[in-house]
């Protein structure tokens, strides 16, 4: 297109029958043709196609701005979605997190008389780096609201307050049932299953959970599996599997009268039964 451009305002310019050539116009014409000559050489062979590739990836890249536009605006949606219920439930969490504690303290001054107990949000301690060792970047950008933890700590009477891991074995079984009995008040369901909860409890402790039982099941209702004779008297109902002689196994089940304590029993009765008061 150069060389074209260049030989038209040759024409132009020069009257080819009267003008002499000039030697030295000549030769500079004769270096930059060879000069253009290389330079189209180095650019290799020319793709007769580019102008359709050219527009068919102008096309794509108008489809792709536009998709990238929509990601953007759909990104900023979710963000303020996602804020919205992270405010929303650190609402509700603080509400059904105060109702919990509350009902803890209560169910646990039950359990343990003359005891209070609480709980208590905290952070759980970060491993410490080594020495030479920088902090992980994920872990500075985290907030201490995304570690926040729900700490147990109880005082049965006599002691000191302190932490749920520091109690006996019994100690522990009765506070977790403290905390669950709070969560079930907060949170109610149709019926409770408890399996084998009072075999760590002494038996003062296992009448004071009976008797926490008998004073929720007038409103809920509760399965307890268990081998102890304490929390089967306070049952309204019993249901066991017995063996007889010949080594079959039969269901037995016990409803107790709510007023006279008798018993309506059904199935094979291998000795009498009767209602101990607790």
């Amino acid at each position: 297109m150069r060389l074209d451009e260049q030989a038209e305002s040759a024409r132009d310019q020069v009257d080819e029958e009267t003008a002499e050539l000039d030697p030295a116009a000549a030769e500079r014409a004769e270096r930059e043709i060879s000069r253009l000559e290389r330079k189209i050489a180095a650019m290799g062979p020319v793709n007769a196609l580019a102008p359709e590739q050219h527009a068919a990836l102008e096309e794509r890249v108008g489809r792709l701005r536009t998709d990238r536009d929509d990601l953007a605006v759909a990104a900023a949606e979710v963000g303020n979605l996602v804020r919205r219920f992270e405010g929303e439930a650190g609402r509700r969490f603080g509400a059904v997190f105060g109702a919990v504690n509350a009902h803890f303290a209560e169910v646990f001054s039950e359990l343990f008389p003359g005891g209070r107990a609480t709980l208590r949000l905290e952070s759980p301690p970060q491993p410490a780096a080594a020495a030479g060792e920088e902090e992980a970047p994920a872990t500075r950008r985290r907030s201490d609201d995304d570690l926040l933890g729900v700490a147990i700590l109880a005082q049965p009477a006599g002691k000191r307050l302190q932490p749920l891991s520091l109690l006996s074995g019994g100690e522990r079984a009765l506070t977790a049932l403290a905390v669950v009995l709070a969560l079930q008040q907060v949170n109610p369901s149709p019926f409770y299953i408890f399996d084998e909860v009072d075999a760590p409890l002494d038996d003062t402790s296992v009448l004071r959970f009976t008797r926490l039982l008998t004073r929720l099941a007038a409103i809920q209702q509760f399965i307890v599996v268990t081998h102890n004779h304490v929390t089967m008297t306070a049952a309204d109902a019993l249901y066991g599997v017995t063996i007889d002689r010949a080594g079959v196994s039969s269901l037995l089940s016990v409803r107790f009268a709510p007023d006279a304590g008798t018993a309506d029993v059904t199935g094979t009765i291998v000795s009498p039964l009767r209602r101990v008061a607790s």
